[in-house]
């Protein structure tokens, strides 16, 4: 029986050479997937139409012009009726179970997201390593401070596929983010950690295609904005590094210690990591402009 509580939501762009096998690995888990195509160029809309047609399940939104890839997700976001919400990429795979899976997990009234292992699978589909995501285990804590700075300390690229987990649609709304920032979905993640635990599965697993983009500052940003990019639009990452302190600040409590605690820990990892080492951005100076609220 297909699940009724979730709806999925796939952005796609030039995606025609996996977006089928994407979209067959979830079709049969859930009753609504829902499909915004960012005005692609190949035959990725062609495909859409014919699983459109084959399967009754989804619903398929075309651009007429790529508004970029942050704005489609808001565009997607915004049709999502269901108590529960999931994205996957559009080159992506699921476990057949990971639907059912997964929502085992909101039995705990406190879970707002809920996630599996991850694959990393190459271009052609073979498994590369499987990721358990120990390291970011302090999102499972009772302590938000805790939750929150784990996101901040420990969340990197390759274990960014949490993003593609189920998430309770109320909390997502509270924290989501659609603007055309770089690496909003950090900024997210930790607004969604303010609100409740996250819970990994290890019965069911997510395929992360890792496709080479050949993808510098420049075009990842083009990806982004689409239309709105402008020539010489950096990539910058001073809204994340700032919303992100912002969040951990913004948690309620009685304890201004443990506030204190994390919130410097906090500064002091972002120090630590963006301090401008290879030829990259210092950023540290935007996290010494940081005021805390304590």
């Amino acid at each position: 029986m297909l699940n009724n509580e979730v709806t999925v939501l796939i952005p796609a762009y030039n995606e025609e050479e996996f977006i089928e096998e994407a979209v067959e690995s979830i079709v049969d888990q859930v009753q609504q997937i829902i499909i915004s195509d960012n005005c692609s160029s190949d035959n990725t809309v062609k495909i859409c139409k014919k699983l459109s047609g084959k399967y009754a399940n989804i619903v398929l939104y075309e651009q007429s012009e790529n508004i970029g890839s942050s704005k489609n997700g808001g565009f997607l976001f915004s049709k999502v009726k269901t108590k529960f919400v999931m994205c996957m990429g559009a080159h992506d795979r699921v476990a057949p179970d990971y639907v059912a899976t997964l929502l085992k997990a909101f039995k705990d009234k406190d879970v707002v997201l809920s996630y599996g292992k991850e694959h990393r699978i190459n271009h052609d589909g073979k498994l590369l390593e499987i990721l358990d995501l120990d390291d970011i285990k302090g999102t499972f804590s009772s302590s938000p401070f805790e939750r929150v700075y784990t996101i901040i300390d420990k969340l990197n690229r390759p274990s960014i596929s949490i993003v593609f987990g189920i998430f309770k649609t109320n909390i997502l709304r509270q924290a989501i983010v659609f603007n055309s920032e770089a690496a909003i979905d950090h900024v997210w993640l930790c607004r969604t950690a303010i609100h409740g635990k996250f819970k990994k599965s290890n019965d069911t697993f997510f395929e992360q295609r890792i496709i080479n983009r050949e993808e510098n500052d420049k075009t990842y940003m083009k990806r982004i904005q689409g239309k709105y990019y402008a020539s010489g639009n950096a990539k910058n990452l001073a809204y994340m590094i700032t919303s992100q302190i912002e969040a951990i600040d913004s948690i309620v409590t009685k304890d201004v210690i443990e506030k204190r605690y994390y919130c410097e820990l906090a500064r002091k990892s972002l120090k630590q990591r963006y301090a401008g080492r290879g030829g990259r951005v210092d950023y540290r100076p935007v996290v010494d402009s940081c005021i805390l609220k304590l």
